[in-house]
């Protein structure tokens, strides 16, 4: 799995190169993506709740990039609040005399399924943005 790992690997191009390799084609991503000559993150345009954030650190003529994919915070927020949103509704249907268990058992049912879902899609997504930055950059692992 893609998603919460961190690697790094080697370049041959110097820190700006990286980054300046890196911001050539930004503008097919997402607009929350940035680099630097230090760091950089990136994320893929459209609704994903995945991004790639890491740092760029020179060493002698070779540039170590370290990375670290990961879910936005934003959206991990956004799951909890719907999450909680929930509980009062189902509360409040429960004393309007409605049954909720069936309801509840449903509903958990296509949370399952939209979940598993998202994150087969997540990791797609994970994996492209993984690949984008080792072949932009001519990544060789580290020894």
């Amino acid at each position: 799995m893609v998603i919460g790992s961190s690697d790094q690997f080697e370049t041959a191009l110097s820190r700006a190169e990286c980054a300046q390799r890196l911001r050539q084609n930004l503008r097919s991503l997402s607009r929350a993506s940035y680099t630097e000559p230090s760091r950089f993150g990136i994320s893929k345009r459209g609704r994903t709740m995945i991004r790639m954030v890491g740092t760029l650190e020179e060493a002698g003529l070779r540039t170590t990039v370290r990375y670290r994919v990961e879910f936005k915070r934003s959206a991990l927020l956004a799951l909890a609040f719907s999450l909680l949103t929930a509980i009062p509704i189902f509360v409040t249907w429960s004393f309007l005399g409605y049954a909720v268990i069936p309801l509840a058992l449903l509903l958990t049912a296509c949370v399952v399924v939209v979940a598993l879902l998202n994150l087969l899609v997540s990791e797609w997504q994970a994996r492209w943005l993984r690949n984008y930055v080792e072949s932009v950059l001519g990544a060789r692992p580290i020894a």
